[in-house]
């Protein structure tokens, strides 16, 4: 059964003060406490690019554990909205990389595909667009790349932002025991569907 799996930011190209990408691994911890545990009242702030940045903006994400790749679910900020975001992943057959700013050109990346945001007019930029995309892959690397932002009265600096992340899936136990790394590689199909949804938030 799919379940949200925690991660590292390991790379961003940019990042405005009190909003770096660290913000999305508290929100990410968040939503996995269980109800038994104290509750925390950080639930993070998201990340925002600096102000006036280049583009396209990149995060990438390091999986805890290698893992059968499920669902993406990406909540963007309701005002700073990228016009595109491309997803990519990664896979590293021993998991022995370090999660660094390195391991981001080590890795041989395959794309899956885009999504498009909406440019959030009708709600005069006050909803959250959430966007769930339903893939099929072996990963344990995650990387996004944001272009773009849509022009809009509220976004003066023309930045890009990402509310929460996460990541879907279940640990990979037959990889752990597989020698074929071309076997495994051949089975990442990509993008089976692409599924989008609203929330207001």
């Amino acid at each position: 059964m799919s379940a949200k799996i925690g991660y590292r930011v390991i790379y961003a190209s940019s990042s405005d003060t009190g909003h770096s990408a660290s913000e999305l691994e508290i929100r990410n911890a968040f939503d996995e406490t269980s109800p038994d545990q104290p509750k925390s009242k950080n639930k993070g702030k998201g990340w925002q690019s600096s102000r006036f940045c280049e583009f396209p903006q990149e995060l990438v994400v390091a999986l805890n554990e290698v893992c059968d790749v499920t669902q993406i679910q990406l909540l963007s900020h309701q005002s700073k909205i990228a016009s595109k975001v491309e997803i990519w992943v990664g896979l590293d057959q021993a998991n022995t990389l370090k999660h660094d700013e390195n391991t981001y050109q080590a890795i041989a990346w395959k794309r899956l595909g885009y999504l498009s945001l909406d440019k959030n007019e009708r709600s005069n930029w006050k909803a959250r667009e959430l966007k769930s995309v339903y893939i099929n892959a072996v990963a344990n690397y995650v990387r996004f790349s944001l272009q773009e932002p849509h022009i809009n009265s509220i976004n003066l600096f023309s930045q890009v932002g990402v509310v929460a992340l996460s990541v879907l899936g279940k640990v990979n136990e037959a990889y752990a025991r597989s020698t074929d790394r071309d076997e495994i590689l051949s089975s990442n199909g990509g993008t089976q569907q692409q599924q989008q949804q609203q929330q207001k938030k």
